[in-house]
């Protein structure tokens, strides 16, 4: 939560009649509003957030994911009575966790069967969320590429992609999750079988969203970010999100995350029409 807090002299945290915000009104239509609704956003992510942490404290000790996920419900429901108990529990948990500790809370969602399952039942419906697997078209970055900021690589000619592929190589190949309200002439079964053939161009799709899930390159994935991202591509008029999974410290070394980012990020640049439509 300390990773939250702003430095006092940004903006947000200056009054409407500061210099900076009168010279943003003769550029721009500010909303008056937006310090206190960044505020009240601020508080209740931060209050939902203390609940969650302190409802973790002891379940993560558990040894089975029935366990874990039966003590924190139990804990939600203690603090959601016990209120007053929450934030000082919150802290402790930062305070006595270790970093296998941290990496287990954030990777709840993905890691335990019984959260992701409840997790799923909360999620906004779409029209389309499907998972596909695409190949690695260019030699995998490293560390000396990125101190050059130069790519070596020519791109390969290979452009086969996979869906629903159960123990991925992701030396090879990226997750990108789908998500859209938009019909498309996709027959997502076929991908990867010599039965699948290319839709027609789609001129609906107006807006294309490329998403990087947060998580600080050591938890979390696209799957946990739908609960906003679902909101999105609803609200969004005839888009279409692509958010592209990424490789997690400490299992795999700087920098396997930005290469996986840049992989899924060129195949979608120069492969996702001809593809996808």
């Amino acid at each position: 939560l300390g990773a939250m807090l702003a430095d006092d002299k940004d903006i947000l945290y200056k009054p409407l009649t500061d210099p900076e915000w009168l010279k943003l009104k003769q550029h721009f239509i500010v909303d008056d509003n937006l310090c206190a609704k960044f505020q009240e956003v601020y508080e209740k992510f931060e209050k939902n957030m203390q609940h969650i942490l302190a409802s973790c404290r002891h379940s993560l000790k558990k040894t089975s994911p029935f366990g874990t996920f039966l003590s924190t419900g139990i804990n939600m429901l203690y603090y959601a009575i016990f209120s007053s108990a929450i934030q000082q529990n919150s802290e402790l948990f930062l305070v006595e966790s270790d970093p296998a500790t941290l990496s287990k809370f954030w990777n709840l969602p993905d890691q335990n069967r019984y959260v992701r399952y409840f997790y799923k039942k909360t999620l906004p419906s779409v029209g389309i969320k499907e998972v596909i697997y695409t190949p690695k078209l260019l030699a995998s970055l490293t560390i000396e590429d990125l101190a050059r900021k130069i790519v070596k690589s020519e791109p390969k000619v290979d452009p086969t992609f996979k869906i629903r592929q159960k123990n991925y190589d992701p030396s090879k190949f990226v997750k990108i999750r789908i998500l859209t309200e938009q019909k498309l002439a996709i027959n997502f079964k076929a991908i990867g079988t010599p039965k699948y053939t290319p839709p027609p161009l789609n001129t609906t799709i107006e807006t294309l969203l490329v998403h990087i899930h947060g998580g600080g390159f050591i938890g979390l994935s696209s799957f946990v970010h739908q609960n906003y991202l679902r909101k999105w591509t609803k609200t969004i008029p005839n888009s279409i999100i692509l958010s592209i999974d990424y490789r997690l410290s400490p299992q795999y070394a700087y920098p396997a995350a930005l290469d996986d980012i840049w992989q899924g990020y060129y195949w979608i640049l120069t492969q996702a029409n001809a593809q996808l439509g």
